[in-house]
């Protein structure tokens, strides 16, 4: 009788922890939000709209993906990256483990205005935190490091950005860059 009792409360703690493992999965990004102007110089004037959502490649991980370019002159910033990738559909960001409460960490981001500048796709550390005003705050890390500090807010609905496919449809752009690091 004390072994059933045994076995019964082996099982019982693996049913507790295969629910708490499924309860606790990883939550991703989601949402389209503006980068707001660049401070790079020589950089183009516009701004991105990015949309967050499940990685193509990894769905417990989040990807943002390039799904507007909102530009005084649409023509200064082109459509391709330096590595000749489309702009619109481009993985700015990838790979963002959820830590709870808003934070999401362990990604990278793709300086596209500096990628765009200096002629060559340059990725930086990236950590992000959903903020409860509805911004993103985003910083660019160089190992521990993180030096800039940007704030995105929810962009305004558009055409284009709602006409681009989900984040997990946009495939996985720019990783001919993650190559060449």
């Amino acid at each position: 009788m004390r072994r059933n009792s045994s076995i019964l409360s082996v099982a019982a703690i693996a049913a507790c922890i295969c629910f708490s493992a499924s309860a606790a999965a990883a939550a991703t990004l989601s949402g389209v939000f503006n980068t707001g102007a660049s401070d790079e110089e020589g950089s183009p004037a516009g701004t991105l709209d990015v949309s967050f959502g499940p990685c193509a490649d990894d769905p417990e991980k989040s990807c943002g993906v390039i799904v507007a370019i909102r530009d005084p002159d649409p023509d200064a910033m082109g459509d391709k990256m330096p590595d000749g990738s489309p702009i619109i559909g481009f993985a700015m960001v990838k790979d963002l483990e959820d830590e709870g409460d808003g934070e999401f960490r362990d990604g990278k981001i793709n300086a596209v205005d500096e990628s765009l500048s200096k002629g060559k796709m340059v990725w930086y550390g990236v950590k992000i935190d959903a903020l409860d005003d509805g911004r993103l705050k985003v910083r660019g890390c160089l190992a521990f490091i993180c030096p800039r500090t940007f704030y995105w807010p929810p962009a305004e609905a558009s055409e284009a950005a709602m006409a681009v496919p989900d984040v997990a449809d946009a495939g996985n752009a720019g990783d001919a860059a993650d190559a060449a690091e």
